[in-house]
This record gives structure tokens, sequence and C-alpha cells, in this order.
């Protein structure tokens, strides 16, 4: 039994940030002595020009709901047909219950089995090798991944308070939103893609971000 890709899509918030507007965040909620010149010189290398941010009322299951059913509209696929759900997304409104479980309700997809997975950046990738074992041992016959973020929240705009200081640049270049894929099975797709990891764990300590909206360490 193969896996192929159904449906792809994506939700993103309708307020619009180009590079203009976010240096002047910067400067407003920053400090006037942040060197505005070599962000904006440090954004253009990064190729960053625009990014999208949540207003108040939108949370990580709004958007993912959007992104999960315009994923499911695009080939018509009922709720009711999915099999398994599974929130591969950094953020989560809520410790319990799992996000996937919200998704299920919200969607109307009461027969699939909902669960959360998380691994940082690479968990909508593990949430594929997953969905694909699930398939291809037969449990299920498709498997819907959504993920949320909201990059806007992580932002430590205090950070750049001086000429020299440049630490979070990084996070100046993301966003928010939210993205869904569909795998089913497909008896014409016999050679899957196949999936191998390695982890480096002594190198934890690179990125931390800390439980809550504090900023990165």
């Amino acid at each position: 039994m193969g896996v192929s890709i159904a449906s792809i899509a994506y939700y993103l918030p309708e307020n619009l940030v180009n590079n203009e507007q976010l240096l002047e965040l910067v400067q407003h909620k920053g400090g006037s002595l942040a060197n505005l010149t070599k962000l904006k010189e440090r954004l253009e290398l990064n190729q960053a020009e625009r990014r999208y941010f949540k207003n108040a009322s939108e949370t990580g299951a709004s958007m993912a709901e959007q992104a999960a059913k315009k994923c499911l509209a695009k080939i018509n696929f009922a709720p009711h047909e999915v099999d398994c759900i599974l929130y591969v997304g950094m953020l989560r409104d809520y410790i319990e219950p799992a996000m996937a479980i919200i998704l299920q309700d919200v969607l109307g997809a009461g027969q699939a089995h909902a669960f959360d997975l998380a691994n940082a950046c690479n968990s909508f990738l593990n949430g594929m090798e997953i969905a694909e074992m699930y398939i291809k041992n037969g449990k299920y016959r498709n498997v819907l991944l959504v993920g949320a973020e909201n990059g806007s929240e992580r932002i430590p705009w205090e950070v750049f308070n001086s000429e020299t200081n440049q630490a979070g640049f990084s996070a100046l270049t993301i966003s928010d939103g939210a993205a869904a894929m569909l795998l089913q099975a497909d008896t014409a797709h016999q050679n899957s893609p196949e999936f191998r990891f390695k982890t480096y764990g002594q190198y934890h300590d690179l990125c931390k971000i800390k439980i809550g909206k504090k900023k990165p360490t």
C-alpha cells in the first residue's frame, strides 16, 4: 500500500506587516536606540519581506480550523470520513485538551482518532512519517495533519534596545498562520518516500522557548 498527498491548504491572517511596518514596531516597542538600518539590512539579506500577524481574537485552534476546512474542501472530502487527526504545530491554546481534539469537534470529524505530536520544527515531518506508517499498516485510510504558529507573540521586542543588540533577530523573520495536509492510501503509488531522522540531543540548548509567552533564551 502506497501513500499520497491528497490535499494541502493554508490559512494566513489578514494583518499583513511589511518590513517598514515591522521596523516601526521595533522602534515603538523596543526603544528608540534600536539600530533600524542594520535590522533592515539583515531582513533584506534573509529575503524576509512580509509576514502576517494574527488579530487579538484569533487563536491557534481558529487558525488551524480554517486551514483544515480549506484542505478538506479542496477535494470535497467529508469531515466524518477522516480517520485520524494529528495536530503538529508548536502553538497550543491549552495544556489540556489536545489541540487535535478541539479540531475534531469543530470540524465535525467525530469518527477520527485525534492527538497532538510535539517535536518543535520537526513536528510536521514527524507527523507525515507517523501518518505513512498508520496508512501502510492498514490502521487508517487517511490522516489529516494540521499545524498553527504564532510567531508574532514570540518576538522579544525589548532586546532591540541599543545600536549593537541584535539578539532575537530570527524572531522578526517568522509569521502567524496555519497549514493542513491530507494523506491517503494510494495503490497507484507503491514507492512512498522513506523518512529517516537523526537526533542531536547535545545541542538542545541552542534554542529554548519557555512555556508561556516569554522571550526565547
